[in-house]
């Protein structure tokens, strides 16, 4: 139905145009004009209209007919879990050959998940996959823009956007942050910023795609138990919205989130009760008994043995 709207539209722009040069030449008939005069004005009059036509229908007309890319929106379950180690996307076409892509389907919304659904466990979501017209852009850490085609948009397990760039010549593909891209991204003449790019390039619902990233980015803060141990009576002091307090906990457990933020918890003696710690707000070396003083990852290390840097690299 939207073809065929483009196309009327164009056919009364056309008719507008006839009228006005009917009306031109017909005035221009009653100035006293030599036959060379009325022949040479006639002309001019003809190739204004013919480059009205192209400018005002024509050109406009092609615009809207002409695809401007290939997508293939999918549909998105959060319960099908993607891993990261999927190096590449499910249905795309072949990157070197963007002029041939698969036919799109009728473009479909990701949907919702529920409210109980545990997006924490999940690596990334893939909201988009298909392929771009040739593009271009510059990142942060790069003086040169970067040209290729994108092949999938995907939210991971930080709740941030990432782009799957392929290499037209070579099909190799890398993966893009959404943050780390400071230019707005050109195809042919036009720039997009990326809520203009998701929506009327990758044609998405921009509500529903940013409502399921705000809900998975608000899940990656949440913390989560990684090691438990019987308690280790620790002091330090920490500063909270109390004040700096000198603290004595029973830690038994240490948890972290999907953003990399490390915590410690167990039973507080100055609250009387179980109490979660951010280790950025411990002000002083952490003093357990039978043990040296340590700062937190040290302390991690030598004292609740958990061994950080595998945590954080899992």
């Amino acid at each position: 139905m939207k073809i065929f709207k483009v196309i009327l539209i164009a056919l009364l722009k056309e008719f507008c145009l006839l009228v006005f040069f009917f009306l031109v030449v017909g005035l221009s008939a009653n100035f006293s004009l030599s036959d060379n005069e009325k022949a040479v004005t006639i002309l001019l009059l003809t190739c204004l209209f013919l480059l009205a036509t192209y400018l005002w229908t024509l050109k406009p007309l092609l615009k809207k007919v002409k695809t401007k890319t290939q997508v293939v929106p999918i549909k998105i379950n959060p319960q099908d879990h993607i891993s990261e180690k999927t190096p590449e996307p499910s249905q795309p076409s072949q990157p070197s050959q963007p002029s041939q892509p698969s036919q799109p389907s009728q473009p479909s919304q990701p949907s919702q998940p529920s409210q109980n659904t545990d997006l924490s466990t999940y690596d990334k979501s893939v909201m988009w996959a298909g392929t771009t017209k040739p593009l271009s852009f510059r990142l942060l850490s790069e003086k040169e823009r970067r040209q290729g085609i994108f092949v999938q948009l995907e939210i991971q397990a930080d709740g941030e956007f990432y782009f799957q760039l392929a290499n037209p010549d070579t099909g190799e593909l890398v993966l893009i942050k959404e943050k780390e891209i400071t230019t707005k991204i050109q195809i042919n003449s036009q720039l997009y910023d990326f809520v203009e790019f998701c929506r009327k390039v990758l044609k998405l619902d921009l509500k529903d795609l940013f409502e399921y990233a705000k809900r998975i980015r608000e899940q990656a803060h949440e913390p989560f138990v990684i090691a438990e141990f019987s308690p280790i009576t620790t002091t330090f002091t920490y500063s909270s919205s109390s004040g700096k307090q000198r603290r004595s906990v029973d830690i038994d457990q240490i948890l972290t989130n999907k953003i990399g933020d490390f915590y410690f918890s167990g039973f507080c003696h100055l609250r009387n009760e179980r109490r979660t710690f951010s280790p950025a707000r411990v002000q002083t070396m952490m003093a357990s008994e039978g043990n040296k003083k340590f700062y937190f990852h040290d302390w991690l290390r030598e004292v609740a043995k958990v061994d950080y840097e595998r945590q954080k690299i899992s």
